[in-house]
């Protein structure tokens, strides 16, 4: 049986009995079967539902349905490929454990936000043929909090029935961009350099994650169905109105902010600094720190998740006609909902 590796060692702790350990690798060995049978594209991709996906995702997600048993107490935080995931984990957590970190001595201000102390990631978690024991596992949290870049109709039902689930949605350009300098920031030794007009087409099609406008879209339909379930976000407006965002993501949660800690303690702006990308990415833990990919496969720095983060950086990267495929697209399947103003269509 594969061995899981470091960054996710504080799961995999429990002693097991044979029994258990063979019944795992059963059920591994009938996942990786029906994922074999499943349709291929000429990116090497498997479909699933209806997301064309990597077999390593589509063993995590199976996994994850079969074995994790999520509880009304937990968090969900989910995004597409570069859409806000380290900003959202570190705000969710500082919300969360306000009452129980002081901000002066703060995990965050030597944890990066992509730990698995300060959120799960479910697709590493669960992509070994061992089932990750995450009840068992130390939490410095209050609450567990799982991060995700799952679609929503392929998230495990404990999920969908009983845990409140925050999305963060972004300008597809703008994802683009961010995803083609973090796959070049953190490609392995010797892989080579992938241009901007490469990744291009692949990103329309949906060959990374499905496609980002299913992914938003079904996160946005859920959402307005279930609002009290579901918190749709947009990274625009979260950079836009930062305070108003949080307020949000705690009411949200069941932790609204009381009057003392807006008025006399300034907790929501303090939060929003904290978790700022400008000043995440100047701590030690961000420049110097190293960390296993999400399969283990390569090491790769803390410092590829932080660039710019900005809203509209696309301009300086995208040429005028791709712009416009991509505002063609979006206008197609988005057009319903009014978060593309946000991305000023033009």
């Amino acid at each position: 049986m594969a061995n899981h590796h470091p960054l996710y060692s504080k799961f995999f702790q429990t002693k097991k009995t044979e029994a258990e350990v063979e019944e795992e690798l059963r059920t591994y060995t009938t996942h990786k079967e029906l994922i074999s049978s499943l349709p291929t594209n000429k990116y090497g991709l498997r479909l699933y539902g209806s997301f064309w996906l990597t077999e390593k995702n589509i063993i995590s997600i199976l996994s994850a349905q079969k074995h994790l048993k999520a509880s009304p107490d937990d968090v969900f935080l989910s995004t597409y490929l570069k859409s806000g995931t380290t900003w959202i984990r570190a705000l969710a957590f500082a919300v969360v454990n306000r009452r129980k970190f002081s901000f002066e001595d703060h995990p965050l201000l030597t944890t990066h936000p992509q730990e698995q102390d300060i959120a799960i990631h479910v697709e590493g978690a669960f992509s070994f043929p061992q089932v990750p024991d995450i009840d068992d596992a130390v939490n410095i949290s209050q609450r567990r909090i799982y991060a995700t870049h799952t679609p929503y109709s392929l998230l495990p039902q404990s999920v969908k029935k009983s845990t409140r689930v925050v999305y963060v949605s972004r300008d597809p350009k703008d994802a683009l961009v961010s995803f083609w300098h973090f796959t070049n920031a953190s490609r392995p030794p010797n892989a080579p350099f992938t241009s901007l007009e490469e990744m291009f087409d692949r990103f329309c099609e949906g060959g990374y994650l499905g496609t980002i406008w299913d992914h938003q879209m079904e996160y946005k339909e859920e959402s307005m169905k279930r609002p009290e379930s579901v918190l749709f976000l947009e990274y625009e407006e979260m950079q836009e109105k930062p305070e108003e965002c949080v307020r949000r993501l705690a009411e949200f949660l069941g932790q609204p902010f009381t009057r003392e800690e807006e008025e006399e303690e300034e907790a929501v702006q303090k939060i929003v600094s904290l978790c700022s990308l400008e000043f995440l990415k100047e701590l030690q833990v961000s420049k110097n720190g190293r960390v296993y990919d999400q399969w283990g496969d390569y090491v790769m720095k803390y410092s590829s998740f932080y660039r710019k983060g900005k809203v509209g950086d696309w301009k300086v990267h995208m040429s005028p006609a791709m712009a416009e495929k991509i505002d063609r697209i979006t206008q197609q399947k988005m057009g319903q909902y009014d978060l593309i103003d946000r991305h000023q269509i033009k």
